[in-house]
């Protein structure tokens, strides 16, 4: 064969093959490309769209899903817009960002929707923040638009983020309610709204607590909640020495529990005992301790483990304040409120030093508790 002709007969079968793997993609196979987008290939994902689209121009399925194919489904075919919940991340303490997606055929000008169980923190990036939208927001809404029709987000595909938003979680779950999007001409859209997003955290609080007479130590609970079984955890806690411990999942058999400072550390070895799964409350363990702040709180990389080495996704109710100070107008700890802590709290005014109620300043309402406690301290 001469070299002019095995060149052409590679072209030909180059081109064959081709054929060959593009007849294997099909209107509807993802593998096409959205029809929202120009592929290097022909057809696109939506089976429907894609038909649609190849009766009125057959080259969009025979040669190239091009930038007119995309015009032409933008003005054929009929879609619902969908905005949906995407990815979140969720830290110890409840607070996360979860992602707002969206698809449409239509050109969007502004928005407004509700998110219950949360409150919104804070709003950023995504599709509103390259095309420098206005984003308003208070617990529980968000409202957008851009500044005129020049400014509306084009058509977008499936799965676009069109923001991220930064929350505290409430419940188990987030929804989106009261949907309204709209077009340049301020018409409302056909609006499907994704299901809502179960959460469902394990849960590790402070329960309840005591206090000794002196003050100086008492116990301390803590509760777990998981649908979840656990065969380790680690622990710690601030404003606290642990000394002891009882109770509560530590009492199952095969358990080892070891403690050093505010810290905790409880392990199944044999993996038969775990922690059992619990829709209601159960008390992980109760510790005895002695105080060494009146807050108490729980130290990041909390860690429940399954016995399948994975980590089990919680929250906690994060730092409380214990009434653990029997006399907290007593400022220098001599056992007598008097003179000296008077003098103490005016010269820490508007500062944290006098500070008696636990807001952080010193004021009259620091010395009206002053007064309130003057004399000899009675331990209750």
């Amino acid at each position: 064969m001469r070299p002019r002709t095995m060149i052409l007969a590679a072209v030909m079968l180059a081109l064959a093959t081709s054929n060959i793997a593009f007849s294997q993609v099909g209107c509807g196979n993802p593998r096409s490309g959205s029809c929202t987008e120009a592929n290097q290939t022909p057809f696109c994902d939506d089976a429907v769209c894609c038909e649609q689209v190849c009766d009125f121009d057959p080259s969009c399925c025979e040669i190239e899903w091009d930038s007119g194919c995309v015009e032409a489904a933008q003005g054929i075919c009929e879609f619902p817009s969908l905005v949906s919940l995407g990815d979140y991340t969720l830290d110890m303490y409840g607070v996360g960002v979860v992602e707002i997606r969206w698809q449409s055929y239509d050109f969007i000008s502004g928005f407004q929707f509700d998110m219950s169980d949360v409150e919104i923190l804070d709003v950023s990036g995504g599709i509103t923040g390259d095309q420098g939208w206005d984003i308003f927001f208070d617990e529980d809404t968000i409202l957008g638009f851009g500044g005129g029709p020049s400014d509306a987000i084009d058509p977008q595909p499936e799965g676009s983020l069109l923001l991220q938003v930064e929350f505290a979680l409430l419940g188990d779950s987030i929804a989106m309610s009261n949907v309204i999007f709209s077009d340049p001409q301020g018409q409302a859209l056909d609006i499907e709204v994704g299901p809502q997003l179960d959460i469902n955290p394990c849960r590790l609080e402070i329960s309840g607590y005591t206090v000794n007479s002196s003050g100086t130590g008492g116990t301390i609970d803590l509760g777990w909640t998981c649908d979840t079984e656990a065969v380790a955890y680690q622990l710690k806690l601030s404003g606290i020495e642990v000394v002891g411990y009882s109770g509560g999942y530590s009492q199952l058999d095969d358990w080892d529990i070891f403690f050093s400072g505010g810290g905790v550390l409880g392990l199944n070895w044999t993996l038969d005992n775990p922690i059992p799964a619990t829709k209601g409350p159960g008390t992980l363990i109760s510790l005895d301790v002695v105080y060494i702040d009146d807050f108490v709180g729980f130290i990041p990389d909390v860690v429940f483990s399954t016995a399948d080495a994975e980590s089990i996704p919680l929250i906690t109710n994060g730092t409380i304040r214990l009434d653990v100070n029997p006399c907290p107008a007593d400022l220098d700890g001599d056992g007598m409120v008097d003179g000296v802590d008077l003098g103490i709290l005016l010269a820490n005014w508007k500062q944290s030093g006098g500070d008696i109620d636990g807001d952080g300043n010193t004021d009259g309402v620091d010395i009206g508790l002053l007064l309130a406690q003057w004399g000899l301290c009675t331990n209750g």
